[in-house]
Formats: structure tokens, C-alpha cells, sequence
């Protein structure tokens, strides 16, 4: 941590009218996870003996992360895609499994690589085809996906692992490009150019060599959202993405954030991703759908983080 500056929950703006027991509820599937955290503690809040406010107040200290207003959140989704199991002239690209050959200790193939070198054709990899290379790249982004087939099933898949190359953001290359500013470069923005300018789109994808191979989710209930780092299924407006170098998986948190949506609220730390690094990131799970899409890609503010350490 860059700093480890003591505060009070008392501190926390929106700290009593917060829904206790709703955090507990997300918190308690990974607090396992936590060091030295006793799992007794949580029993006398299921045996009702404590609030889950006073919970949070007798386990934990609260310390601020790095300086106030200094941590970058942003947002992150599930989509929901149209695609096929079978590969015709509208459903044309494909999302994949791990290679056996691929050592996830080591780089491998790059995105272009991959690509253009066709190096996992033939193989039998093939999970689903989507329509375009925008929406294979973009759930590689986010990590997870509902898949809408043919027949309305859905077929969730999700993060299985990486190619090694480390994640560069195709968004800060227009900005650095003079196509954006930081003032308008978003989510959308970003869509709405790579659609319209289809040939250095494309091209502009090659910019992230990273690359995401999936694994099928299954038995996965509709209302759940996608399973994180932690192993758990996501929250929206509960789980957050961290850097595990700097806040332990499982971790409650108090977030503290203005713009669209303004946020004083508990998340916990159950998932990771390749762009959130230091202790000054993290990106707000925000549920599934367009609707979730819209929020997710507006998120991009300055805000608080309050890390919840076990008392000593």
C-alpha cells in the first residue's frame, strides 16, 4: 500500500445509512479468503447476536488507500452477445479455448499473431462465433459473456487465461493519436469509431496484444452474475476488480465517487483484471446487458478507497 493512514467509520460519509446487510451478504462468500479473519465472527451476525454494522465496526480498521480523491475507477460488465455454435456468413468469428501448448507462465503468439498467422485453425478450439472482430475483442476485455444463441439458450463463458503479453489500452492510443481527447474518449465513443472506421478499427485492435482464451460456464443460475477471481459470482455495484499486489482478495471496501452513478457504498474485492494495476485502480462490476454497458462505459473519475483491514 502507499499509505496506511488509520481513519474512522465515523469518517465515512453515508457511512450509517449505508444497507450493512446487504454487503455482508457479498462479503461473506469470499471472507474466507481474507488472513486472519475468524469465521465465528460472521456466525454471531447469521445468529443475529450483532448487526452486520457493528460487525464491520469490530472487525475492521478502515485505511485509506493512497491519498483521498487520488484512486481511478472505472467500470466493467457482462455483455450480451448474439452468436452461434456453428460458423456461417453471419456468425464468422470465433472466441476460443486455451491451446495445450500455451504456458501462461511464458508469452506466446501476440493478437496479431494469432490473427493473422491463423494459429488456432484446425485445432478444434472453437467455442462460439460471434459477428464481428469488435465484439470478440470487447468480451475479451471484460472478461465473461452471456452468449445468446440461435435458439434464445444462453451459453456463459468466461476468463480462462492469457496469451502473457501485457494489456495496452486502445482507447489511451486514439487519445495519444490526437483522435480523442481525455474528456471525450469513452466506452461508446471508442465503439462508434472503430465502426465507422472499419479498416484502422481493425487495425487498432492489433495496438492490445493481449489476448483472452475462454472457458464454457456452466450450471450458472440466469440472476448470477459472472464468477471472479474470488470464485464467486459478481455483484453489480457490490464486486470490484483490484490489484491483489495491493489489496487482498476479499477485502471490504468503502468507495466514494462522484459522476454517473454517485457512489458512498461497501464493495468487496473478488475480482482482478489485466488493466488494474497499483493500489490507486479499480473497476466497478456493474451488472449485464446494454443498460449495464452505458454505466460501465461512462465510469472514469477520481474517488476515494477505504480498505477494511482485520484489527489487529
Amino acid at each position: 500500500m502507499v499509505s496506511d493512514v488509520k481513519i474512522q467509520f465515523s469518517d465515512l460519509e453515508g457511512w450509517i445509512k449505508e444497507d450493512h446487510s446487504a454487503a455482508f451478504d457479498v462479503f461473506s462468500r469470499t471472507s474466507s479468503l481474507i488472513n486472519g479473519f475468524d469465521k465465528n465472527t460472521e456466525q454471531s451476525v447469521l445468529k443475529k447476536e450483532i448487526s452486520p454494522k457493528v460487525f464491520f465496526e469490530k472487525t475492521f480498521n478502515p485505511i485509506l488507500i493512497n491519498s483521498p480523491k487520488s484512486v481511478l475507477f472505472t467500470g466493467y460488465y457482462e455483455p450480451e452477445i448474439n452468436g452461434s455454435l456453428v460458423k456461417d456468413d453471419e456468425f464468422k468469428f470465433p472466441i476460443y479455448r486455451k491451446p495445450k501448448e500455451l504456458n501462461t507462465k511464458k508469452k506466446w503468439f501476440s493478437r496479431r499473431d494469432i490473427e493473422e498467422k491463423n494459429i488456432l485453425k484446425g485445432k478444434n478450439l472453437e467455442i462460439v462465433f460471434l459477428r464481428t472482430a469488435l465484439e470478440v475483442f470487447l468480451l475479451q476485455v471484460q472478461g465473461s459473456g452471456r452468449i445468446i444463441l440461435r435458439d434464445r439458450s444462453i451459453l456463459r463463458v468466461g476468463y480462462d487465461c492469457k496469451n502473457g503479453h501485457d494489456y495496452v489500452s486502445i482507447g489511451k492510443v486514439l487519445v495519444g493519436r490526437g483522435v480523442f481527447s481525455t474528456n471525450t474518449i469513452s466506452h461508446q465513443a471508442l465503439k462508434n469509431w472503430i465502426t465507422t472506421n472499419p479498416n484502422e478499427g481493425n487495425e487498432l485492435l492489433y495496438e492490445n496484444p493481449s489476448y483472452v482464451f475462454f472457458k464454457v460456464v456452466p450450471d450458472l443460475s440466469p440472476l448470477s452474475g459472472p464468477i471472479g477471481t474470488a470464485k464467486t459470482p459478481l455483484e453489480s455495484f457490490r464486486s470490484i476488480a483490484i490489484d491483489p499486489l495491493h489489496i487482498p482478495l476479499g477485502s471490504p471496501t468503502w468507495i466514494e465517487k462522484k459522476g454517473h452513478p454517485l457512489l458512498k457504498k461497501i464493495m468487496i474485492a473478488q475480482d482482478t483484471g489485466s488493466a488494474i494495476i497499483g493500489p490507486a485502480r479499480a473497476d466497478i462490476y456493474c451488472g449485464a446487458g446494454e443498460k449495464a454497458e452505458e454505466i460501465a462505459g461512462n465510469i472514469n473519475e477520481l474517488g476515494s478507497m477505504i480498505v477494511f483491514k482485520i484489527r489487529d
